[in-house]
């Protein structure tokens, strides 16, 4: 059926015909509910009169709709209208992968990570039991913004509906559109397919290699001129070899797609997971390289043999690495290589290497965008999560292990856990008072754990309370004690002290386990030293320091006997990243050193309803938050200083002007979080995690102090009330209430609590009209939203008034109102923007919240528009979630005094 603007598919208003084909018509239309275009399709009525067909529809749009991925089209809703069922997905701008191709030549680069965001998604619906089935150019689209989507998952089939596998072919048989489409769509089709076979996830592989043989050639895999000629070129001819096509392809892309194209589904990779990862390895300057085809049956006996002579090299180098565990190397030099890391890190720094090398554990975010901890062995090709370890907040500090390799330890979310690799659930090992910042367990048993709430903490391998084994020195000026180290005996340690106020008193200290908190020496070993860490010799003899220095990793011989340095600090690798206090490295005790480069800086940019990019804010650079005055003109956003990671500034960007920049503050320390005055002539923000300062964002005049933590704790400043009358904040006062939200009055008096509990609350913003204020907590075991009142009636010792509602399902984080308040959004532990409607009246309620967007990897919310249509974000501008590790065998032997 055609149908005119205007006309109603259920709630959806028509806006306008997008475009027809086989499967039906597709329509731009509005969601008045939530105020949003999507895509309608429209399918044929034969649907509705075949009830099985309309049955499995149904069951695999489901299915569908269950998938959570950004390369994946994502199906919001589906119904039937006058016997016609429809499917509702949103709205892309852009042009299929079809139209690219008609349009010219891809280049190399470009194909691969083309191939690279499919396969991705593939692996996502494959994880799900969803094999698309119908893969080809035509249902891949390119966004404006070049994202990759795979569109009509809807009408794909669950591998475990073997009723469904004999129809399998006739979902692609000729339809009366013409003969191209019939070829488009045969021409993709796997061997088994075209016998009528059941298929599985190896089906869509082989139309992948299809898609990429063609963008890397500019020519069709299997292109006949008739349907039957070219099922029958499917099942029995290779396709011609890519050296005739006359374009550049690299050796290893050459073999990735004539794996993918093998005739046996058991010879083609068996996952589009490791599919992804061969491709994700490729070199950077594969697209210069010379022209390799793809081996020919006339040439298959050759290219075996070098196969097999390449296995062998493996095999060989496996066994030398398996002798040079237990053996120190033979060779006099470093070997340097690097591995992909598989999945989409959760930051460029949240990695360790076990003590013997063997292992690399790392948070990264997985098909499904929950982001938990991934475990890589270093003598095999697979990387495995862990189950049990999935987070919900975004901040993600690096785990550390136990002495025997056995055991990996992290920062769950306010507890301290530890895994064991050999199988079985986390166990906590005690509360965490604040963010850990670095971690050292000691041959004797004892953990010490450096944290963003005073001293070091210390606690025994089987678990337990934990104490105190530093305290600051408020004479010193000190914030931190953070990157402790044990040293060989167990008993003594390095670590930072840490004074953002007063860095020329900032160093590095040697602590003892069993001296008092208050009497540890106060003899500085060295000045303040990021991603400070000790790292023992391979064998008998001193070990070293490590640290970056301006992007540069050194070591510094240490003779942990003596308890001294010795000769001058040595370069080991340049462009080595940090952030704050901590850096992109990890060394283990037999020689072995693993880092990542700095490739990627942030951006503010705004995104729609629909995750389109829609204007750039701010140059790249070390952003790392943003807050929109209440004009919508200016933003204010904390950004670290280039050349020291250990301050961060307020800069003010005006959104009218183009996103020209000015600088705001000019401490020596941590600015941070900021937040407008209602009128937007004050920024309220953090100062070293300690203070909430104020400055007129006229710049006339020095900050000013309105608040210091109490005990030492972690303040942070949250929202404003519309009326500039109570600045809303979250404190770390005490281990036992942990994060709290706290009301600051304007009139003078004292802070009065809005959220006092046993858990973690923060995150606090009011609504405009000052009645309630949205927060998240962990009440229920893992970060949600809620939305509780706010009274101005302080007489009964809190700020708040009746429970709180839960808004979020499944997690939540930073949340944040519409101007008029009729919708609360927040982001989802997968990264989703969500959305929830929140009807006028005097009791909140909140409808069921419905995903917007995926965001993408790696990035911060910073603010909404006032009418909720654009999405101010922090977006990574390069690639830091998929950098590279660089492992470096027998480091220390590249070491020149």
């Amino acid at each position: 059926m055609t149908l005119a603007a205007g006309a109603r598919l259920g709630p959806y208003e028509i806006v306008s015909a997008i475009g027809a084909g086989g499967m039906g018509e597709v329509y731009r239309a509005r969601d008045p509910r939530l105020r949003r275009d999507v895509a309608i399709k429209v399918l044929p009525t034969s649907f509705s009169t075949d009830v099985d067909r309309l049955h499995r529809f149904e069951q695999e749009a489901r299915a569908a709709a269950a998938l959570n991925h950004p390369n994946i089209l994502a199906v919001h809703d589906i119904g039937t209208e006058n016997g016609a069922p429809f499917i509702v997905s949103e709205l892309l701008e852009g042009a299929t992968l079809r139209e690219r191709l008609l349009a010219g030549p891809i280049p190399v680069r470009k194909a691969v990570a083309y191939a690279v965001a499919i396969a991705r998604g593939l692996a996502a619906a494959h994880e799900k039991g969803i094999v698309h089935r119908d893969l080809k150019p035509e249902n891949l689209f390119i966004t404006t913004d070049d994202r990759v989507k795979i569109l009509d998952f809807g009408l794909a089939k669950l591998t475990g509906d073997h009723a469904a596998a004999a129809a399998s072919a006739l979902q692609t048989a000729p339809s009366p559109t013409g003969i191209g489409q019939v070829l488009g769509t045969v021409g993709y089709m796997a061997p088994e397919q075209v016998r009528g076979e059941t298929v599985d996830q190896r089906a869509d592989l082989f139309a992948f290699g299809a898609i990429l043989y063609e963008l890397v050639s500019g020519a069709r895999a299997f292109r006949r001129d008739t349907a039957p000629e070219t099922m029958t070129a499917i099942l029995n001819e290779d396709p011609p070899d890519l050296i005739g096509t006359g374009r550049l392809v690299p050796a290893p892309l050459a073999r990735i797609v004539h794996r993918c194209l093998e005739k046996s589904p058991s010879a083609r990779f068996q996952t589009a997971s490791d599919l992804a990862f061969a491709l994700d390895g490729l070199p950077e300057q594969s697209g210069a390289t010379t022209a390799v085809a793809v081996p020919s049956e006339t040439k298959r006996r050759a290219w075996i043999g070098w196969s097999v002579a390449a296995a062998l090299a493996v095999t060989l180098a496996l066994l030398a690495y398996q002798r040079s565990r237990v053996e120190p190397p033979a060779v006099s030099l470093p070997i340097r290589f690097q591995i992909p890391p598989g999945v989409e890190a959760s930051g460029p720094s949240n990695f360790s290497v076990s003590p013997d090398g063997r292992h690399l554990a790392f948070f990264a975010s997985g098909a499904d965008g929950m982001t938990r901890l991934w475990i890589r062995t270093m003598d095999a090709l697979e990387i495995r999560s862990l189950p049990g370890s999935e987070l919900t907040f975004v901040t993600v500090p690096p785990p550390f292990w136990s002495p025997d390799s056995r055991f990996v330890v992290f920062d769950a979310g306010g507890k301290l856990k530890k895994f064991d690799l050999s199988g079985g659930p986390p166990q906590t090992l005690c509360d965490l008072p604040a963010l850990a910042v670095g971690g050292s367990w000691s041959p004797a048993g004892d953990i010490i754990v450096g944290q963003t709430d005073g001293g070091l903490m210390r606690v025994r391998e089987s678990g337990g309370a934990a104490s105190r084994v530093t305290v600051l020195d408020p004479a010193r000026s000190e914030e931190f004690h953070l990157m402790p180290s044990f040293l060989p005996d167990g008993r003594h340690f390095v670590y930072l002290r840490v004074s953002p106020g007063s860095p020329e008193k900032s160093g590095t200290y040697i602590g003892t386990l069993d001296v008092k908190p208050e009497e540890q020496d106060a003899t500085r070993l060295m000045p303040y030293a990021v991603g400070l860490s000790y790292v023992p010799a391979a064998g008998a003899g001193p070990g070293h320091l490590m640290f970056v220095r301006e992007g540069t990793l050194l070591a510094q011989r240490f003779d942990p006997a003596r308890l001294a340095l010795t000769g001058s600090a040595v370069p080991v690798a340049e462009r080595v990243g940090s952030f704050r206090d901590g850096g992109f490295f990890s060394a283990s005790a037999n020689d072995r050193l693993i880092y990542r480069t700095v490739d990627a800086d942030f951006q503010l940019a705004w995104f729609d309803r629909q995750g389109a990019l829609s204007g750039r804010v701010s140059e790249a650079g070390g952003f790392g938050g943003a807050a929109l005055s209440s004009d919508g003109l200016r933003v204010v956003a904390p950004r670290t200083n280039p050349q020291d990671a250990s301050k961060t500034d307020l800069w003010l960007l005006d959104v009218a002007g183009g996103g020209a920049a000015t600088r705001f503050t000019f401490g020596a320390g941590l600015a941070e979080s900021p937040v407008w005055s209602p009128d937007g002539t004050r920024i309220a923000f953090t100062f070293d995690k300690r203070f909430i300062h104020l400055r007129l964002t006229s710049g006339v005049g020095p900050e000013t102090a309105m608040l210091q933590s109490a005990a030492g704790g972690v303040i942070t400043a949250n929202g404003w009330s519309h009326d500039g009358q109570f600045l809303l904040y979250s404190s770390i006062e005490t281990l036992a209430t942990k994060s709290d939200l706290w009301v600051l009055p304007s009139d003078g008096r004292k802070p009065v609590p809005f959220v006092h509990t046993a858990f973690n609350e923060d995150q606090g913003r009011f609504s405009t009209d000052g009645h309630w204020v949205a927060y998240v907590s962990n009440e229920s075991g893992a970060n949600e939203v809620y939305v509780r009142g706010f009274t101005t009636d302080f007489s009964g010792g809190s700020a708040s008034a009746g429970g709180s509602v839960l808004v979020s399902r499944g997690g939540g984080t930073a949340p944040r109102w519409r101007r008029d308040g009729r919708e609360l959004f927040y982001l989802a532990p997968d990264g989703k923007m969500m959305a929830a409607e929140v009807p006028a009246g005097q009791e909140f309620r909140a409808g069921v919240p419905a995903p917007l967007f995926q965001t993408p990897a790696g990035a911060i919310v910073g603010d909404v528009a006032a009418d909720g249509r654009r999405f101010l974000l922090v977006t990574p501008t390069g690639r830091a979630t998929t950098t590279p590790f660089t492992v470096v065998l027998n480091w220390t032997a590249g070491l020149k005094p």
